[in-house]
């Protein structure tokens, strides 16, 4: 029951937040609608949950009970989400990346004039770090009203959508970076993992894992990071991508 509590008192924050930062104009319209829309549904079905008496316990002879499985917290589980990008950030040394340079370190050069910008990638990221997703996407959003097609903006944007259950708003932010910037390895990886772990489309996440390796800089690029790729991309190979 204290977990159902936590969810209900998280949800309820993030919803007067959403409102607060309408209100301030400080996020996209059309991501205030998706994150209310998706946080207002969890909300009602975490209230109906606690509405509903708790079950007696079944004493017998078997053993103890196993534990109720109660569905996480939406902070869990963008914490749980976000341990892809942990590994990856660690697994490519992010400590040495440059303000604004993504992960792979994989996308164009930004020309002075951009300082702006590309401080605020910095920043994004920095929140991702911190857990603070709806930050995250009102600076991406804000990045975007100035770089329309800035690819890592769009792609983690995307990705974090996802990762709060919007998956076909992620999906389209995601496919926008891999579209006009194909070169983009993190695109490719995310759309890879959205069409496998959401979509179950195998033949589309084997394509953009493939994309992801044709376009892995020559040198420089983590082993270890290419070895966490290629195994989901064996995954999606061997039929992992199925629902």
């Amino acid at each position: 029951m204290s977990e159902l509590v936590e969810e209900r008192d998280f949800l309820l924050r993030s919803l007067r937040d959403l409102d607060a930062e309408r209100a301030a104009g400080d996020i996209e319209e059309a991501d205030y609608h998706a994150l209310k829309d998706e946080y207002t549904a969890r909300a009602a079905a975490v209230l109906r949950a606690l509405d509903e008496p708790e079950p007696p316990p079944v004493v017998d002879d078997v053993g103890p009970l196993p534990r109720r499985s109660l569905k996480a917290p939406i902070a869990v589980l963008v914490v749980v989400g976000l341990a892809v990008l942990a590994g990856w950030a660690v697994a490519s040394s992010s400590g040495d990346r440059t303000a604004g340079q993504a992960i792979t370190g994989n996308v164009p050069a930004v020309a002075p004039a951009q300082d702006s910008i590309t401080a605020r990638l910095a920043q994004a990221q920095q929140l991702i770090g911190q857990q603070k997703l709806l930050d995250a996407v009102k600076l991406y959003d804000s990045i975007l009203k100035d770089q329309p097609n800035q690819p890592e903006a769009l792609a983690y944007k995307g990705w974090l959508l996802y990762l709060a259950g919007l998956v076909d708003q992620g999906l389209q932010s995601v496919t926008q970076a891999t579209t006009t910037t194909p070169s983009y390895t993190d695109a490719h990886f995310f759309r890879g993992k959205i069409l496998c772990d959401a979509k179950h489309d195998g033949p589309g996440a084997i394509a953009e894992y493939r994309l992801f390796f044709a376009n892995v800089p020559p040198t420089g690029f983590p082993k270890a990071l290419q070895d966490q790729v290629q195994g989901q991309l064996d995954a999606a190979i061997a039929g992992g991508c199925k629902g």
